[in-house]
């Protein structure tokens, strides 16, 4: 392992949350290695620690010192080949670092070194058995003027249309059976996927009257029995849905926002003045980290009484319904790797890049 993908694994306990998802985002390695000065090794973190402590509460400025595992696995340096397959083959773990008789890490191995082959994929989780919602009706006006021809869910990316990825995502992952609320140019698509071959999954379409906006359409759903996910049609988020939906369960919430990690640089300096307007000091280009709304949600079933009949009514107006009802509206964090914003000519173009980056599901 060459030094520069070590160092880009190391982490200190006083770096922030937000430090640590960065990170995480460059190595695609999944787990960093907490160490002191030294380099001497002190515990992991991994994205699923991050992850959990977001959920429970913590914030992105929040240091790694509590949330970090302080029991850690590792190997020493010349420790046989077999004993280091042993461990892989039994935690089921990709990397491992190797320390040195002062508990220094001076490198690390990895599956892919121990067996001369690539990790294994995981086999994709069957149980998201619930159906996937697609608002696929509306006019797509980020995208003018290819959506004066083509409506945005059939706006190619690589060989695929946008709809087309966003069902293998969900298909990959258990769903079988799916729902494209339809509007704009709804004649177009459903000609497109009805003329599909060796479709394993079930598409049925909820037709718009008028534009009900993005939570309004949900009202003529066929009554359901079990969660839903919703998704917009330019919006893909590669991460592992059965873990969103049983903490959906876990926390007996009526909606779950899939929420996404995200950056953003003012290339400017940022003055901070008094109320007398005297200036008190500048931040050179500042850096600020937050959660969004990514666009996709975990509905129960409840929720959809909470939206009026052919009514224009958006997701965020869902929301403040249900809180205000004092349901329970979830936040589930993905790194700012996994959630790809398709709907503006900026990230469309950049997405093709980003997918060939997520060869794989979380």
């Amino acid at each position: 392992m060459t030094k520069n993908i070590l160092t880009s694994l190391l982490i200190q306990k006083n770096k922030c949350i937000i430090d640590a998802l960065k990170q995480l985002d460059k190595t695609a390695k999944g787990t960093l290695l907490i160490v002191d000065n030294d380099h001497h090794l002190l515990g992991t973190i991994s994205d699923g620690d991050l992850r959990r402590s977001l959920i429970e509460g913590k914030q992105l400025s929040d240091t790694l010192e509590e949330l970090y595992n302080k029991n850690p696995l590792y190997i020493l340096e010349n420790t046989p080949l077999k004993e280091i397959k042993d461990i892989f083959l039994s935690k089921h773990i990709t990397l491992l670092p190797i320390l040195n008789a002062s508990k220094k890490i001076i490198n690390i191995t990895t599956w892919d070194e121990a067996f001369s082959s690539p990790f294994p994929t995981p086999t994709p989780v069957s149980h998201l058995n619930i159906p996937v919602v697609i608002m696929a009706g509306g006019k797509g006006t980020r995208m003018e003027p290819f959506t004066h021809v083509l409506p945005k869910p059939l706006i190619p990316i690589q060989n695929k249309t946008i709809m087309e990825h966003m069902i293998d995502i969900f298909n990959q992952q258990g769903a079988s059976t799916f729902y494209a609320t339809l509007n704009f140019k709804k004649t177009m698509i459903e000609a497109y996927f009805n003329g599909l071959e060796n479709r394993d999954y079930d598409l049925n379409y909820i037709y718009e009257k008028h534009f009900y906006g993005t939570a309004g359409s949900l009202s003529n759903m066929p009554k359901l029995s079990s969660e839903f996910i919703v998704t917009n049609c330019d919006i893909l988020v590669h991460t592992d849905y059965s873990k969103a939906l049983d903490l959906h369960r876990e926390k007996k919430a009526s909606l779950t926002i899939i929420s996404a990690v995200q950056h953003t640089k003012v290339p400017y300096g940022v003055i901070e003045q008094n109320k007398e307007g005297m200036v008190s000091g500048i931040t050179e280009k500042p850096e600020y980290s937050f959660l969004v709304n990514s666009g996709i949600y975990i509905l129960s079933p409840e929720a959809i009484d909470y939206i009026p009949k052919d009514t224009l009514f958006h997701m965020t107006d869902l929301i403040e319904a249900l809180i205000k009802a004092g349901l329970h509206v979830l936040s589930y964090p993905v790194n700012a790797s996994e959630f790809i914003d398709v709907g503006n000519w900026d990230a469309y173009q950049d997405s093709v890049r980003r997918l060939n980056e997520l060869t794989r599901l979380v």
